[in-house]
C-alpha cells in the first residue's frame, strides 16, 4: 500500500513562518483547502497582529485526513504563541466552523 502509516488518522505537524509567510501561505503550503485556511485565520484574527508575526513562529497543527479518496486534508486545530506568553488554539467544531476559544468566550467563524 502507498499510504503512510502516519497518515491512516489524525496526526500532528509543526510548521515555522518563514520570511514572507503569513498563516495562511503556510498552511497553503500544507495543502488544505483555501476555504477552510480563510476560515481558521479568520477566527484567529481578533486575536493575533497578523502583520506582525515574527519570522520563526512556530504554529501545531492537528491534522486528520479526509474520508474522502484523494480529498485534501483537513485542518482540525492550530495552536500558536504570538508573543511568546499566551497560547492561542482555533479549532474545527462538529460543525465544520473554526472556535477560538479565549477564557470567559468563544468565537466562531
Amino acid at each position: 500500500m502507498s499510504r503512510r502509516e502516519t497518515q491512516a488518522g489524525p496526526y500532528e505537524a509543526s510548521v515555522r513562518l518563514e520570511k514572507g509567510d503569513t498563516i495562511g501561505s503556510a498552511l497553503q503550503r500544507l495543502g488544505f483547502e483555501a476555504a477552510a485556511i480563510a476560515d481558521a485565520v479568520s477566527a484567529v484574527a481578533p486575536h493575533v497582529r497578523l502583520k506582525r508575526l515574527p519570522i520563526g513562529l512556530g504554529m501545531m497543527l492537528q491534522i486528520r485526513p479526509s474520508e474522502k479518496e484523494g480529498a485534501r486534508p483537513i485542518l482540525q486545530a492550530l495552536t500558536l504563541q504570538p508573543d511568546g506568553r499566551r497560547e492561542i488554539t482555533v479549532e474545527r467544531n462538529d460543525e465544520g466552523q473554526y472556535v477560538v476559544e479565549v477564557p470567559g468566550r468563544s468565537t466562531a467563524r
